[in-house]
């Protein structure tokens, strides 16, 4: 049997409250870890904190509400596809 990843799937993640979410920052849903950001910034076309990442698979489902770990505050995000603007 094929041992489970612990970080699965990559996905987005837009963030619903003020922050910017960085390399390596955790997310968290429930108080649990569930992945971490490989790259964000500030999405011109939205106006908010974006950024790309990998998650467990059970938080994968797309508007997901999750929580980015920026610098000891978590900040409200949901998850997207890797594709966040079209």
């Amino acid at each position: 049997m094929k041992e489970e990843k612990k970080y699965d799937l990559f996905r987005g993640v837009i963030l619903k409250e003020r922050g910017m979410p960085r390399h390596g920052y955790s997310i968290y849903k429930n108080n649990e870890r569930i992945g971490y950001i490989t790259s964000g910034t500030i999405s011109p076309v939205l106006n908010t904190g974006i950024g790309l990442g990998y998650i467990r698979r059970p938080y994968i489902k797309v508007g997901t509400e999750v929580y980015v770990d920026i610098r000891g505050r978590k900040v409200k995000a949901v998850i997207s596809k890797p594709r966040i603007v079209k």
